[in-house]
């Protein structure tokens, strides 16, 4: 599936709720590829997620 009208903050963003929902919630949404990551894995990757400075998904509103 490509993916060539979407963002990459996006795709980072969900990317990154799809970490911390593994990490965070008791029972977390499966998914196949994280699931079976190692918890320390997790951590890391959810690290670097939240390093990333995203770029805003709406428009700053203009100044007046």
């Amino acid at each position: 599936m490509l993916l060539p009208n979407v963002s990459t903050s996006i795709i980072l963003l969900e990317l990154r709720n799809r970490v911390f929902d593994q990490i965070e919630d008791p029972e977390p949404q499966y998914d196949a590829c994280l699931s079976e990551m190692s918890g320390k894995r997790l951590l890391e990757l959810g690290a670097v997620l939240q390093e990333i400075r995203l770029a805003p998904t709406t428009p700053e509103p203009e100044e007046v």
